[in-house]
């Protein structure tokens, strides 16, 4: 419940930010500001694998409720999370540097603000890259009003930021990526602060356990295959969209990702909230609630992403242009295909976290991981060919997304006695059946209301949604599930009554 009010709050404040942020920098500062900064995070693939590492082994450690093990992980993670962000700063003033002069395409004129981007860029991920230990330590111990009251401050300072910045009358661009390192600053604070006064296993002491150090560098060094691949299909991907098509393909590419992840946020709210106890079950050794997780898990990741990305993918030129009033080029085709992708990816996420638990990563790594990566030479093929248009390679990352599926269940659910028919039946069947009807009616109520009303458009979305939602209740919901919606439904509903009550009285 905490999560979602939050990333009610995040994504209605993040579009907007994202609106002002564009008009005040303009296209061109917009698309360097993204790709520069995307230099960094190329840099930064092992961010993922730290982070996952560090929620996997405190999540494992509180489900066994050993205190004095759980303190050491947190410190352990800490000391391997500074040592990463020294050879992060270290590889992106050299190879980063490189990229920046010598294969960026950026004016002339703007490059000093663009190398100015870059070094705010490092600062603000070597901060993250060191609060990570804590925020992690937030949710393993599953306290996500913190996280949700932190997040919320990050939004409005930086919608903050957006209305200065229309006020400044220095260079907007190196402006705005000062104030972020501020932001940054304060966010890193806070979750620190909370932590240490909340988590005894917080509190940092330097001690080398030769066995911890050695489990969590061998577990991080085989996800770091995912984060490598990760960066590839992003960072690498808009990368090779500046090297092809320049920054204002940069630019819509920047657009349609903020949607993407303000809409997958949702999902991974749900995810968040999960994902520890998908990791205590396995510690207890409790395979029969793990699997209903991971089939809860998998299913309701993909409804709560079809519920926010159908309207979208129906009416993005409209949204697009009711929002940010310049429109990039390409924004609308790269908007309905990467939320497409999105669809498929809300399914990975449970099996990730499966794997993670049970600590057994080489050969997930290596087979889907060498499939995701592949997405950037494949690309890069397409593009070489100088026959296709930019959106080509998102088409390719939803081919070899589907791929990568397929090949992480076929991996993961033999590990914890879990058969490849009940998967289908429980959780593949619903989303085809639910996805084919929602089109289907969205479709039907986008053709009857289309045209470009404001009224006309509130209508459809909310009707759609409406339908979607009774299609998901009947259709995609098991009984036992219906029934469980039906209970809190009525249990909210009577406690809500009851203290309209009270209070009249």
């Amino acid at each position: 419940m905490m999560l979602s009010i939050r990333m009610i709050l995040v994504m209605a404040i993040n579009l907007y930010t994202s609106r002002i942020v564009l008009q005040a920098l303009g296209i061109t500062n917009f698309g360097i500001y993204n790709v520069v900064g995307g230099i960094v995070v190329f840099f930064s693939f092992f961010s993922g694998p730290l982070t996952d590492a560090t929620r996997r082994y405190l999540s494992f450690e509180i489900g066994k409720e050993d205190k004095l093990q759980t303190s050491k992980v947190f410190s352990t993670s800490l000391t391997i999370h500074a040592f990463m962000s020294i050879i992060l700063v270290v590889v992106a003033e050299t190879v980063g540097l490189w990229l920046l002069y010598y294969k960026m395409q950026i004016p002339a004129e703007r490059m000093h603000a663009a190398l100015f981007v870059f070094q705010c860029s490092i600062v603000v991920s070597t901060i993250t890259l060191l609060s990570t230990p804590y925020n992690a330590d937030i949710i393993a111990n599953e306290k996500m009003d913190a996280f949700a009251y932190i997040s919320i401050l990050e939004v409005c300072m930086k919608l903050a930021i957006a209305y200065v910045l229309v006020t400044l009358t220095y260079d907007r661009l190196i402006m705005y990526s000062i104030l972020l390192v501020f932001v940054q600053i304060l966010v890193g604070c806070s979750y620190m602060i909370y932590c240490l006064l909340h988590f005894k296993e917080s509190k940092y002491h330097f001690s080398f356990d030769k066995k911890l150090f050695k489990e969590m560098l061998s577990f991080i060094g085989w996800t770091m295959t995912g984060g490598i691949s990760s960066v590839c299909f992003n960072q690498g991907l808009n990368i090779l969209l500046n090297i092809f098509f320049g920054p204002v393909v940069n630019a819509a590419r920047g657009i349609v990702v903020q949607v993407q992840s303000g809409v997958f946020q949702f999902c991974n709210n749900f995810q968040t909230a999960i994902s520890p106890q998908l990791t205590k079950t396995y510690a207890q050794n409790d395979l029969a609630d793990m699997h209903k997780l991971i089939i809860t898990g998998s299913k309701f990741s993909f409804f709560i992403v079809l519920i926010l990305s159908l309207p979208i993918i129906i009416q993005s030129p409209y949204i697009l242009k009711l929002w940010l009033g310049i429109v990039p080029n390409y924004s609308s085709v790269f908007l309905r295909i990467i939320l497409l992708t999105g669809l498929i990816n809300a399914l990975a996420n449970p099996i990730i976290i499966t794997n993670h638990a049970t600590g057994d990563l080489k050969k997930f790594q290596i087979i889907v991981e060498s499939i995701q990566i592949s997405i950037l030479p494949i690309s890069y093929i397409f593009l070489k060919m100088g026959v296709f248009h930019p959106e080509i390679v998102f088409i390719i990352q939803i081919i070899i997304s589907v791929i990568a599926q397929y090949a992480r269940i076929k991996i993961v659910l033999p590990k914890i006695n879990m058969k490849l028919e009940r998967y289908l039946k429980e959780v593949i069947v619903p989303i085809i059946k639910v996805s084919i009807i929602s089109i289907i009616i969205a479709y039907i109520i986008y053709l009857t209301f289309h045209k470009d009303i404001l009224t006309n458009f509130i209508f459809a979305c909310s009707s759609s949604t409406i339908l979607l939602l009774i299609t998901i209740y009947f259709i995609g919901c098991t009984s036992s599930e219906r029934a469980l919606a039906k209970t809190q439904i009525k249990k909210r509903f009577l406690k809500l009554t009851g203290h309209n009550i009270n209070k009249q009285q």
